[in-house]
């Protein structure tokens, strides 16, 4: 995922959550939001991590792709699974009636 991604290369660059919340002028538990994906990241805050972590836009993207991908994957099961029950429940209403 996209949070870990940064995260990961965060801690390469031996940076901690503080230096970098500094760096994007924003608090640490804004930027911890950030690596926990519990925050929308618009494009100019992931060009400025980029951009500290030296890294390649295009990488980013990508990640971020796979993230979206990872998300629509549970959002499918999600809806599944509620139809699912909705069957179910649906059936048992019928029977009962």
């Amino acid at each position: 995922m996209l949070g870990e991604y940064i995260r990961i290369e965060r801690l390469k660059k031996g940076l901690s959550q503080e230096n970098m919340a500094h760096m994007l002028n924003i608090s640490q538990a804004a930027y911890s939001k950030i690596e926990s994906e519990k925050t929308i990241m618009a494009l100019p805050r992931l060009y400025q991590i980029a951009k500290i972590l030296e890294l390649d836009m295009n990488e980013i993207l990508k990640e971020a792709q796979w993230s979206m991908v990872a998300d629509l994957n549970l959002l499918e099961k999600w809806w599944l699974n509620i139809k699912i029950k909705y069957r179910k429940f649906s059936w048992l209403a019928k029977k009962m009636a």
